[in-house]
C-alpha cells in the first residue's frame, strides 16, 4: 500500500522523465541485484515477490529508473489486479512498466522482453483474448531468438502453443505443426513438461495418438509420469497445471466426479491463485462442473 500510494505521486510522464536522468554505477548495480533476486523468487512463486518488486519501484523513483526496473513496475500491476482487484489501476502501471521500456534512452530489447512476457502471460489474459496473445508471444519468440536469449524464446514458444490449445484454437491446426515444436523445444529440457502436458491432452480431446515421447526420452509417456515429474521435482506450478488439465480431459470425457476431484486437487496447489492462463479455466470449469453434478 506503501508503495501504491508513493507511486501515485508520479504522473506517468513524470515517471518516464526519471528514465532521462542519470542513475550512478552504485544506483544500478543495486537495482540489478535486486532484479536478479527478484526472478529466482518469481520462479519459485516465492511470497517475497510483491516485496522486492515494491523495494525495486521505490528505490528507482528515488534514485532513476533503468530499464531493468520495468519488470517491477510490471509486478505491480499484476499484484494490483491479484490482491486488490484494481482492474483500472492494475492497467494503468503495465502501460508505465511498457512505456519505460520502449522510451528509456538506454534501450535494452531483453529488458522488453521480460516486461511483455510477464504481461502476457500474467496480465494480458484479462484484457486480450488467448488467440491474440498467442500471436504476441510468437512475436517475442522470434525478438529473443534474434537476440540469442533461447531460454526467453522457449518460455514464448511453449506458452503461445498453450494458449492456442486452451484458447480454442482449432485443434487440427495444431496437430499439424506440433511435432516441429515438441523437437524444438525438447532442446530444452527445462521445458519439456509444458508441450508433454500439451500432447497428453490433445490425444485426450482429439483421440489420436501423437509419436512425441521419444523427443523426451521416453521418459514422459502417460499422466502419471507427468505427475511424478512434478512432484519429484518440487514444481508446484507443473503439479497445478498437471490438476487443470486433467479437469479438463475428464470434464469433456463426462467424468464430472474425477474432474471435481482434480479441481479440488489444483485448488490446494500454491500456485492456484496466482493470475495465469489456466486459473480462468480453472475456474470456469469449476462452475461448469459444479452445474452438471448438482
Amino acid at each position: 500500500a506503501s508503495t501504491a500510494s508513493m507511486a501515485s505521486q508520479y504522473s506517468s510522464d513524470r515517471i518516464i522523465s526519471l528514465c532521462h536522468g542519470t542513475t550512478d554505477d552504485s544506483g544500478y548495480a543495486i537495482i540489478k541485484v535486486m532484479d536478479a533476486f527478484y526472478l529466482s523468487t518469481y520462479v519459485t512463486a516465492s511470497s517475497f515477490v510483491p516485496l522486492i518488486a515494491c523495494a525495486i519501484v521505490k528505490f528507482s523513483l528515488q534514485n532513476g529508473i533503468c530499464p531493468e526496473s520495468a519488470v517491477s513496475f510490471a509486478v505491480i500491476a499484476l499484484f494490483g489486479i491479484f490482491l486488490q482487484e484494481d482492474y483500472s489501476g492494475g492497467k494503468y502501471w503495465s502501460d508505465v512498466a511498457r512505456k519505460i521500456v520502449k522510451s528509456h534512452p538506454n534501450k535494452d530489447k531483453n529488458s522488453e522482453i521480460r516486461v511483455e512476457l510477464l504481461l502476457h502471460l500474467n496480465f494480458d489474459i484479462y484484457f486480450m483474448s488467448p488467440r491474440n496473445i498467442s500471436s504476441k508471444l510468437i512475436n517475442s519468440y522470434h525478438d529473443a531468438m534474434q537476440l540469442g536469449h533461447v531460454d526467453s524464446a522457449m518460455l514464448s514458444l511453449v506458452n503461445a502453443w498453450k494458449f492456442r490449445l486452451l484458447g480454442g484454437h482449432n485443434l487440427s491446426m495444431i496437430l499439424q505443426s506440433f511435432d516441429d515444436r515438441v523437437k524444438l523445444v525438447a532442446k530444452h529440457g527445462k521445458f519439456s513438461t509444458s508441450p508433454a502436458l500439451d500432447s497428453i491432452l490433445l490425444m485426450e480431446l482429439t483421440g489420436k495418438s501423437i509419436d512425441c515421447f521419444s523427443v523426451f526420452g521416453d521418459s514422459i509417456c502417460s499422466w502419471d509420469d507427468l505427475k511424478s515429474e512434478a512432484e519429484s521435482s518440487h514444481n508446484s506450478y507443473w503439479l497445478y497445471q498437471f490438476h487443470i488439465y486433467k479437469m479438463l480431459a475428464a470434464y469433456w470425457r463426462g467424468d464430472y466426479m474425477e474432474a471435481e476431484e482434480h479441481f479440488f486437487a489444483a485448488l490446494a496447489c500454491p500456485n492456484a491463485k496466482m493470475p495465469q492462463l489456466p486459473s480462468i479455466y480453472h475456474t470456469f470449469f469449476g462452475g461448469l462442473i459444479a452445474l452438471q453434478l448438482y
